[in-house]
């Protein structure tokens, strides 16, 4: 895996991760971070290949099983790309699109093809700049947020690394039960009518528009279950233990979810919440609100049936519901099995189509079905990574044989274990990694092939922590020490900072002055000498032993 950004001090970086087998499950690990000569697709080749040069890996391209990386034309086109340059040296290997990115664009597809949803967008984005970046807006929806009595909340950020997450969280602070859309409504009349400036008082009717709207407010419950199904899909997805079958599962799991959404409204969602609290309000004969902001162009009869709601409702939400499905359909086709294994045209997207027979819950339940399952695409995989399996050791033509007994043995005893756990127990448990030793090195393929590169986005997050603006000197090689100590340094609790701090004190050039007197007074310094005492002013050497110790 590998992605590019650009530092505090206007250096483009170049992050490199590998995905390996550790005690039979995948592991990423930081492999570097390099700075970039040039950002087109030989300078991102040549920072990588430098990265394993570091760790004496020159010939890692004959291992090289596949890349993920985001779905810019520099990493996956077809002529002049990363992976059209890899492919000239290593015909096996597979391009992998991150599939929480295929996600988030399925989403923007469906937003952009939709009015209500891009203004759902609009106002979220405006409230978080407006109470985000004016002290005297945040000053004052705190103060009224403390006369009505509700809990203070900002509103959230609807963009950001992980788009889809965020965009969910914004909508749920704004619908939450602390209040937070009764506070921004009553804030926005009040400017609406107070301020003297136009420009304001025209943003503040915007908001107070919607707010006040029924539909408005019903789109918006709906808009939550749509996106908080979405979000738990991004969020496993950008999971470093995610692997392809599991990945796959989960997506035709949310897809199903999403087309259900198209007929019906989701049951024990926040819509179907938000529609019987408002039909209860109107069979009592009261006023329809939310939060106590009543609501205007209700409906004369709410009910759950989605056919019963208003027209132009019901049908943003199955415009939603279907372009959003659409959108899955479309990015993950491969995946899902929407085009046949046999009639992709690209190698490499086959091969990974045909690595869903690895999947159990895929298996016939018929045992005359099981037995030939998957023998067509398995065969496919062999001589797509031939060269590799026999350069490794592995008897292709034992292949097919261990793999009728290995689905014969996961049908009988291992249906109650996961994807991880089956494959963690057959690489490490005997007799089991002896009896499919052939079969596994595919395995191990399928395991080792990413499907998210959100690993380098937390790397760029801790560089963008440690790199700030006070530090935008550091060099790349001290950053990369820094975030690894960050990413896979223990914790406070079980740090020993004695060898640290010795190290500190012997290896400087120029004296070093623990016991410095205008030092803080919480430092608390305990030596052992060996020779002789320090002077306030005295050089630290040898006579400082192993013993000595820091607490702070």
């Amino acid at each position: 895996m590998f992605d590019s950004a650009t530092d505090n001090s206007i250096k483009e970086t170049e992050a490199v991760i590998v995905r390996i087998i550790k005690d039979g499950k995948p592991v990423n690990r930081l492999l570097g971070i390099a700075e970039l000569k040039h950002a087109h697709a030989d300078g991102i080749l040549e920072a990588v290949s430098d990265q394993f040069m570091r760790v004496k890996q020159e010939n890692f391209k004959e291992n090289l099983v596949s890349f993920c990386a985001d779905g810019a034309s520099v990493n996956h086109g077809e002529t002049g790309g990363v992976k059209a340059k890899l492919r000239q040296q290593c015909p096996w290997m597979i391009g992998i699109w991150c599939l929480p990115h295929r996600l988030e664009l399925a989403v923007m597809g469906m937003i952009k093809a939709n009015e209500s949803a891009s203004e759902v967008m609009r106002l979220l984005d405006f409230l978080y700049k407006t109470y985000h970046y004016s002290c005297k807006s945040r000053r004052e929806l705190h103060m009224m947020a403390e006369q009505l009595g509700f809990q203070s909340r900002n509103p959230s950020r609807a963009t950001g690394t992980r788009w889809c997450p965020h965009l969910a969280k914004a909508l749920t602070i704004l619908l939450s039960d602390s209040g937070k859309y009764a506070v921004i409504t009553q804030h926005a009349e009040h400017i609406s009518v107070t301020s003297k400036n136009s420009n304001v008082q025209g943003r503040a009717k915007f908001v107070l528009k919607r707010l006040e709207t029924f539909k408005f407010a019903a789109f918006c419950h709906f808009l939550l279950d749509l996106l908080t199904t979405i979000s738990k899909l991004s969020l496993f997805l950008q999971s470093e233990r995610t692997i392809l079958p599991s990945a796959v599962a989960a997506i035709q799991t949310c897809l199903t979810a999403v087309e259900t959404m198209d007929v019906r409204v989701q049951p024990g969602g926040h819509l179907e919440a938000f529609l019987k609290m408002t039909a209860s309000l109107q069979q009592s004969d009261e006023v329809v609100s939310l939060q106590g902001v009543i609501l205007k162009k209700t409906p004369e009869e709410i009910d759950t049936d989605l056919n019963t709601l208003p027209l132009t409702l019901s049908r943003d939400i199955k415009v939603s519901a279907r372009k959003t499905a659409e959108g899955l359909s479309d990015r993950f086709k491969a995946l899902l099995g929407g085009t046949h294994w046999d009639d992709i045209t690209d190698g490499a997207a086959k091969a990974v189509a045909c690595f869903k027979i690895f999947n159990p819950d895929t298996w016939p339940d018929n045992i005359p079905e099981l037995s030939s399952h998957g023998e067509e695409q398995l065969q496919y995989l062999i001589e797509w990574f031939r060269s590799r399996l026999i350069r490794n050791r592995c008897d292709v033509n034992a292949v097919i044989h261990q793999w009728r007994l290995f689905k014969q043995l996961v049908s009988a005893e291992f249906q109650d274990k996961n994807y991880t756990s089956l494959y963690a127990v057959l690489l490490t448990k005997e007799p089991y990694k002896t009896d499919f030793k052939d079969l596994l090195h595919l395995i191990q393929v399928m395991l080792v092939i990413p499907v998210t590169s959100a690993s380098c986005e937390r790397i760029f997050s801790a560089q963008k922590r440690i790199k700030s603006d006070s530090r935008s000197s550091l060099g790349v090689e001290t950053l990369e020490d820094l975030i690894r100590i960050s990413g896979d340094g223990p914790s406070l609790q079980d740090f020993t900072p004695q060898p640290a701090v010795l190290r500190w004190i012997k290896c400087s050039t120029r004296p070093r002055r623990p016991l410095y007197k205008q030092w803080p007074a919480e430092l608390e310094v305990e030596t052992s000498y060996s020779d002789s005492t320090f002077s306030d002013s005295c050089c630290c050497s040898d006579d400082v032993t192993d013993t000595m110790l820091f607490r702070i």
